[in-house]
């Protein structure tokens, strides 16, 4: 039954493999146990970081948010004077095509 290019593994081999294979399977437990202690150990820091650190990181969370709303309206009155600049070159441009001013020929 056994061909000849192919040959049976002794006991010994086998229990080898046997042992590699649960030696396998312990350092891959091992590794996932360390990963899931790290993140336990940073939400641990997180959780206990002292009043004072929240408080400085609440505060820089309010600056961003007053940051972008001076972008917000700085961008908005630059918009609105671009648009009001425009009509205005419009309106002369119109004006001057049509001989409504005299001095603008």
């Amino acid at each position: 039954m056994i061909k000849d290019g192919m040959s049976k593994k002794t006991k010994k081999q086998k229990i080898i493999a046997s042992y590699r294979n649960k030696l396998r399977l312990l350092e891959s437990q091992k590794r996932d146990y360390e990963l899931k202690q790290e993140i336990k150990e940073e939400k641990e820091e997180k959780q206990n970081l002292p009043k004072k650190e929240k408080d400085k990181i609440i505060k820089d969370i309010q600056k961003d948010n007053t940051y972008s709303n001076y972008f917000k309206t700085d961008f908005k009155k630059s918009l609105i004077i671009t648009i009001l600049i425009l009509g205005f070159e419009i309106g002369l441009y119109t004006a001057a095509i049509n001989n409504f001013v005299p001095f603008l020929k």
